[in-house]
């Protein structure tokens, strides 16, 4: 029997489910485990028994056979990430043969492809991540081949958790929460705008555009944190409680870190659990309650790393004027998204109603194979669709619209409209339906009926742009006996069905005959290709309307959003935009105020006035972000209330709009007002002064380097990198005590592109006395500032103190130090470089530096290059040897072959090598 597969290729597990009239989640005999809820998923595991032939062992099956625990490079786990990144990790040499994440991920998934009943698969739905949707796809179409590339379908991984959790809305903005074992994803991204655009076919895709076939990514971040570090945060509890040492276990490591995984599932569900620890002669069980793991989880600022980067979507979501309170969907996927305090975090944030975690592991899975089903996102029409019929007054032919734009389809109520003939003894009536521009409308106007808002487009007939959908097949109904001026004739019934097939049931009023019944009329969203002035002609047969239609069209919510994005803003009644600033819709939001801002009037001002004063707090940030539109003189009142309101989001809002004014009295107010602002604010102050080359501006980013976050101060001296003013570079100077990696690594960079040359003396300083890792940040800040900026540090006069500099750092006694040296020596072609690094090799006594040293070397060919080589080939250490010997792979599979002669290159008593392919 023919079946339906979705799989969802997850970084920790994966799961497949098939359609039987409803959603079952498929157990593979021996590569599947089965939670207590019975669902079945599939570790995410690849075991390489034999690197030649491709012997592997994949899923469930490699904990089976313990081979999680082996003491050998043959495991592979988290290997989806490895085949999107960008560069891609360093493959592992098993057996002789190259195994990186690509070739494992397609390993697997051919592996799992084979357990699925053979010859019954009639479609096979995969999920590709979003963030890196093209990528993946290039990778997938290799690996299904071109046959199976035109029976797969593909659909993005946060769309598919959105309609796994039953979230229909069409472009609706979702926050997808990924926290797995071992990474925590968030994505906020916009739905499709429809179902015909949630993904498709494979061998389709990778021939077109997918931006429009994927959810739009608003913002994303990402943690290297997840189940496992709460395993070893259990772990290290239990032993500290036992007064053991992780040598204390030996061989019982694994089994104590297996019981602190399923306590930490169990605690998930139950206030209390137990920690086995088998060790001495009898095993010992350690109680462990919920509370005491929030504890635990509090102490290692699990709970402050969760809301950070929560803090950090939003701040990039308010950019394009999305809030938390748009955010009605919230959705958990992962293991770790079942622990109540982390869904209580969310919750505390988004508001019980928009947290979902019903389905944390089969969620993406299902809404998959609901795509390949039939199912998917609620349908909305995009543009508006009329009858045809002949105007009384003008006797021009004109259209009454009959299904709105944003009209949801299938139709649950059909649109009735009463018929007549349009002039005495007509013969018949046509039904030519037209596709009406979503830029027809003459004026964006705002009603209020019953207290409600009700948007309005009034019609333009000059401008009216319509497409005839169907003017070459239009259904004709005869009139027996022949029609009557102006008298009820026909009614028609019409609906849009689940295929956007417009179809009519027609009455005749004065025979009480039925005409017709659920015909189609026409298909919407194919226009004809018609000759403008022959569909503008009469043909005779137009209907006349019975009740004279509105000058007036009624707009949803989606609709005034994508008005008030094509009209000009002069045909905005300031009421409609007024009430576009105050409704639910960030989109109505956020084009209303660029449309008042653009209009930069008084009567544009004093409707962003009213709604900074009174409107909801999304609305006074997306007012205060548009404020730039209108003179300082005019607008510097509302910037400063905007400064002094209670919430934090609108103070961001009139940074960015300071900031667009690049006015120097703007520059003294956020100046001011950074002092003491939050850091989320002078987040928003650096980015919106990232582009900014006045040096009236550096006060402003100088206060910004008072934030808390390092992120914020990098972001500070990134712009200010941009900033080529001698008062930028004094803040960068002052920069470079920040203790934060990160913070002083920019700080580096900044200085390089401030003062280029004329910076290398102070790095040389620096490089010198930096003291445990803040030496390895400096080197590494120096040596890529000197590659992009394409500096040559050894023709400078601080060529000296630089080489004493990264002569300590090849003696530094951290690793990390020693190899960070690496990267500039082999770059700067200098006999001296060469002499540092030869002597570096000949003494570095840990075998995973000297081996990055013959990686670097070679991959920037250095002059020692092939010497080095050379030597590691020989050597008898078996880590250096391997990664010599992997270089020489690579070389002779792209078909170089290195030979030596005799001569030696000038100044280094080198041999030199000679190229051949």
């Amino acid at each position: 029997m023919p079946i339906k597969l979705a799989i969802d290729f997850g970084t920790t597990n994966t799961v497949i489910a098939r359609w039987d009239d409803g959603v079952q989640t498929v157990t593979l005999p021996s590569l599947s485990t089965v939670l207590d809820g019975a669902q079945a998923l599939v570790p995410s595991l690849v075991y390489v028994r034999d690197g030649r032939t491709s012997e592997v062992v994949i899923g469930q099956a490699v904990r089976q056979q313990g081979l999680d625990a082996a003491h050998d490079n043959r495991l592979f786990r988290n290997f989806k990430r490895g085949i999107v990144s960008l560069p891609a990790p360093e493959p592992r040499v098993i057996d002789g043969i190259d195994w990186g994440d690509r070739a494992v991920g397609e390993t697997f998934l051919r592996v799992l492809l084979n357990a699925l009943p053979k010859g019954q698969v009639e479609q096979l739905v995969l999920t590709a991540p979003v963030a890196a949707f093209e990528r993946y796809l290039s990778w997938l179409n290799g690996v299904m081949g071109d046959l199976a590339a035109n029976q797969v379908y593909i659909v993005d991984e946060s769309t598919a958790a959105a309609l796994g959790y039953a979230v229909t809305e069409p472009g609706a903005p979702v926050l997808v929460f990924d926290f797995g074992g071992g990474t925590l994803d968030l994505s906020l991204v916009q739905l499709p705008e429809s179902r015909e655009l949630t993904g498709g076919i494979l061998s389709r895709l990778r021939r077109g555009n997918t931006a429009r076939n994927t959810a739009r990514v608003i913002a994303k971040a990402g943690r290297v944190i997840g189940g496992s570090d709460i395993d070893q945060w259990l772990l290290a509890w239990a032993l500290d409680r036992l007064n053991l040492t992780p040598d204390d276990l030996g061989d019982h490591y694994t089994s104590l870190l297996t019981s602190c995984e399923r306590a930490k599932i169990t605690l998930s569900t139950q206030p209390a659990a137990v920690i086995t620890v088998e060790i001495g002669d009898k095993p010992q069980h350690l109680p462990i309650t919920r509370t005491k793991l929030e504890a635990l989880l509090s102490a290692h600022g699990f709970y402050d790393t969760l809301r950070h980067i929560v803090d950090k979507v939003m701040h990039v979501a308010h950019r394009s004027g999305i809030f938390k309170e748009d955010v009605k969907h919230v959705l958990l996927v992962g293991g770790v998204s079942l622990i109540p305090s982390v869904q209580a975090t969310l919750k505390a944030y988004f508001g019980d109603a928009a947290v979902r975690a019903d389905k944390p592991f089969t969620a993406v899975a299902e809404g998959a194979l609901l795509v390949a089903a039939g199912y998917g996102l609620d349908d909305y029409l995009s543009q508006s669709y009329g009858l045809r019929y002949l105007d009384p007054d003008t006797r021009q032919p004109r259209y009454d619209e009959i299904m709105p734009m944003g009209s949801r389809y299938p139709t649950v109520k059909p649109v009735e409209v009463e018929l007549g003939a349009a002039h005495a003894g007509q013969a018949a009536v046509e039904f030519v339906i037209g596709e009406i521009s979503t830029e027809s409308g003459g004026m964006l106007e705002v009603n209020y009926e019953g207290g409600q808002t009700v948007f309005v487009a009034q019609a333009d007939t000059a401008g009216e742009r319509v497409t005839p959908l169907n003017a070459d097949s239009a259904i004709h109904v005869q009139l027996n006996p022949l029609g009557t001026l102006g008298e009820p004739r026909l009614r028609a019934r019409f609906t849009v069905d689940s295929q956007r097939r417009l179809r009519v049931s027609i009455t005749d009023l004065k025979t009480r005959r039925t005409l017709l019944t659920d015909s189609v009329i026409a298909t919407l969203g194919t226009p004809e290709a018609a000759d403008s002035a022959a569909s503008s002609a009469t043909t005779g047969s137009e209907p006349h309307l019975v009740k004279r239609p509105s000058a007036q069209r009624q707009l949803s919510l989606r609709g005034v959003a994508t008005m008030l994005n094509a009209l000009p803003p002069e045909s905005i009644s300031l009421g409609a935009a007024e009430a576009a600033l105050r409704s639910k819709s960030f989109g109505a939001r956020y084009n209303a105020a660029v449309a008042l801002s653009k209009r930069g009037d008084r009567d544009a001002r004093h409707v962003m006035q009213r709604v900074l004063t009174d409107g909801d707090p999304p609305a006074r940030a997306t007012v205060a972000r548009h404020l730039h539109g209108f003179t300082w003189y005019a607008v510097e009142p509302l910037m400063r209330q905007a400064l002094t309101d209670p919430d934090s989001r609108v103070h961001e809002g009139v940074m960015y709009a300071l900031s667009d004014l690049r006015d120097l009295n703007a520059y003294h107010v956020m100046a001011e007002a950074l002092q003491t602002a939050a850091d989320n604010v002078r987040e928003a102050a650096a980015v919106g002064l990232r582009d900014c080359q006045d040096r009236a501006a550096v006060p402003a980013l100088q206060a910004v380097l008072l934030a808390t976050d390092p992120d914020v101060r990098v972001k500070a001296l990134e712009a200010l990198s941009n900033n080529d003013s001698p008062q930028a570079l004094i803040v960068v100077r002052a920069a470079l005590s920040d203790t934060h990696p990160d913070v002083l690594y920019a700080a580096v960079l900044s200085l390089l592109e401030l003062a280029h040359e004329r910076a290398l003396d102070e790095v040389a300083v620096l490089i010198k006395t930096s003291q445990a890792g803040m030496r390895e940040t400096v080197l590494r800040a120096f040596f890529h500032a000197t590659n992009y900026l394409n500096i040559n540090p050894s023709l400078h006069q601080a060529a000296d103190a630089l080489f004493e500099g990264l002569a300590d750092a090849l003696n530094d006694r951290l690793p990390a130090t020693r190899m960070a040296a690496f990267w500039p020596l082999a770059w700067m072609r200098h006999e001296r470089a060469n002499q540092l690094l030869l002597h570096a090799y000949a003494h570095e006594t840990s075998s995973g530096v000297k081996a990055h040293l013959v990686r670097v070397v070679v991959g920037l060919m250095s002059p020692i290059a092939e010497d080095v080589l050379r030597d590691a080939l020989n050597s008898s250490d078996e880590q250096v040897q391997a990664a010599a010997a992997r270089i020489v792979a690579n070389r002779e599979r792209a078909g170089i072959i290195l030979t030596y002669d005799d001569s030696v290159q000038p100044g280094t008593g080198l041999a030199k090598p000679s190229q051949g392919r």
